[in-house]
């Protein structure tokens, strides 16, 4: 498990379906760019908020029990830190890096700033005005989730602001010391973790590699 404040460049480390869906789909997507010159940009989301979560979600479960006039609200623990941002907000940074030209690879969208889960719950209890009282339970975490982690919003900051980007990933794809023969292994590899079902002809794609970088 990770902790603490994860940056674009760790290393990911998959332990859900989901989350290996996602991996997967971010390494057959950037090997894909490579082949047709794409620039791209990986939007990574951490905890959003707001109108139209569903009630399984901590914020619209808690909606849903303030408009029940609930007098208790059941939750996790509560002392986990997480990253939460309005969902109004990570739409207007979306669009501000869809804009930018120097928005290429990964990069977090986070407040960078780490909240325990029963203070963020408290927070939107007083907005709303409501009574209602967070009751904290002593269920264990699942094995898989960390108890503290948060966005390094380091990136982020400096597009946003207008200053030059770190990350490595944002190299355009002619720039790239990528060969053809590496970009087809890159490929076979995505493809043989996905299965025979999704297999393609490795030589036509290091052909197809071959023709969009002027290597033939």
């Amino acid at each position: 498990l990770q902790h603490g404040p994860l940056s674009e460049t760790m290393p990911v480390a998959p332990l859900t379906p989901y989350s290996q869906a996602k991996a997967e789909l971010h390494e057959s997507i950037t090997v894909r760019s490579l082949v047709t010159g794409t620039s791209v940009l990986w939007a990574r989301l951490f905890y959003l908020f707001g109108p139209g979560q569903p009630t399984r979600s901590l914020w619209g479960g808690l909606m849903a029990a303030i408009g029940r006039a609930d007098e208790r609200f059941l939750m996790s623990r509560g002392d986990q830190l997480r990253d939460y941002l309005p969902v109004e907000e990570v739409a207007r940074i979306i669009v501000d890096l869809a804009l930018d030209p120097r928005a290429e690879g990964t990069v977090n969208i986070g407040s960078g700033r780490p909240r325990s889960i029963r203070s963020l719950v408290e927070a939107w209890i007083e907005e709303s005005g409501s009574s209602i009282v967070p009751e904290p339970c002593d269920t264990p975490l699942p094995a898989y989730e960390s108890p503290a982690f948060w966005a390094d919003t380091t990136r982020l900051e400096l597009l946003l602001g207008g200053g030059a980007s770190p990350d490595p990933e944002a190299i355009p794809y002619t720039q790239a010391s990528v060969t053809p023969s590496d970009a087809a292994a890159a490929h076979r590899s995505v493809l043989e973790h996905r299965g025979p079902r999704y297999a393609e002809p490795i030589e036509e794609f290091e052909r197809a590699f071959s023709h969009y970088v002027g290597t033939e």
